[in-house]
């Protein structure tokens, strides 16, 4: 079973209570929190004839070889793919949940069997298909489940969220995002971890941009003596909102280690933040800080983003006495 260390007990949780599973489920928590990953799972064991006692699949029956080949009759899946979290930006139409209540009005082709329907990102669901849904789950047909899985709780409809059981994930501790890094053979990744709020999954993902954060940091590293001539334009290959995102934690390192003589986002270049914090004025950090701010909540409109980031640095550089 393929379950992350993490989520354990929320396993637990789902399968070994004693009452009968509800017809609805959220599964709820951060992007890249591995919740897809879980639903999976427990859809895959759902729908396997032997599974056991806590809820685990044979692996070995048709419907476990239906289920890996993506071909099970007794499952419907919306939304995002099987194997990317969190990353389409499509909303959820109607059409859909009307295709999903035609599959649950179809009988379960194992007798006593169960009908599984997972809706991935259901935040993603306008009203209309927020709607069609609760008319399913205001009449539910019998021996089915319906999962959703979102990272903004929020967004779905008050009414979906009374008729479901609300299961709660989160990202790992330091300690299980540490264990997790070492059995993927990733521990060179560590000091990289609090850049993705401790979530290991989210920082494989991002494995290709390791070289570029690299570069990026070197260059912050000259504080007073960056030369705007080194900006590359593959800086921006993941857009101008990821790039201000990470200068402002850089910023936010130096001022932590101002006002603390502690770091956070950036441990393996302690000596070099501790060098620059020596070197800031207080009251142009906070300018350089406030500046990130406004620019951040404008960064994905159509502007002039080498501009921008021209000023950007020439603001850091005002930052160093």
């Amino acid at each position: 079973m393929n379950i992350l260390p993490w989520h354990k007990g929320n396993w637990e949780e789902l399968f070994t209570v004693t009452e009968k599973l509800p017809h609805a489920l959220v599964l709820y928590g951060p992007c890249n929190s591995g919740i897809d990953i879980f639903t999976l799972e427990a859809s895959k064991s759902l729908v396997c004839r032997n599974h056991n006692e806590t809820e685990v699949y044979c692996n070995t029956c048709q419907d476990c070889n239906w289920f890996d080949s993506n071909s099970h009759p007794d499952i419907f899946f919306v939304g995002a793919t099987r194997i990317d979290e969190g990353t389409s930006s499509n909303n959820i139409s109607i059409d859909l949940i009307r295709e999903l209540k035609v599959f649950f009005e179809l009988t379960p082709h194992q007798q006593h069997g169960k009908k599984v329907a997972v809706i991935f990102n259901a935040h993603r669901m306008n009203l209309s298909s927020s709607n069609a849904l609760l008319k399913i789950l205001e009449e539910p047909p019998g021996e089915s489940i319906i999962i959703l899985t979102t990272s903004d709780l929020s967004m779905l409809l008050p009414t979906i969220k009374s008729r479901s059981r609300l299961i709660s994930f989160s990202n790992p501790n330091l300690e299980e995002a540490k264990e997790y890094l070492g059995v993927a053979n990733k521990q060179e990744l560590l000091p990289f971890i609090n850049l993705y709020a401790g979530n290991p999954l989210a920082l494989l993902n991002d494995h290709l941009n390791y070289p570029l954060l690299a570069e990026i940091i070197h260059c912050l590293q000259q504080g007073k003596k960056f030369d705007s001539s080194n900006i590359n334009p593959n800086w921006f290959v993941n857009g101008f909102p990821w790039l201000i995102n990470l200068i402002q934690k850089w910023a936010y390192e130096i001022l932590l280690s101002k006002l603390t003589h502690q770091q956070f986002y950036f441990p393996a270049e302690q000596s070099k933040i501790a060098d620059l914090a020596s070197m800031a004025n207080i009251s142009n950090l906070l300018r350089f800080q406030k500046k990130l701010n406004d620019l951040k909540l404008y960064a994905s409109s159509p502007i002039n983003k080498e501009i921008n980031l021209d000023i950007i640095f020439i603001d850091y550089r005002k930052i160093f006495i």
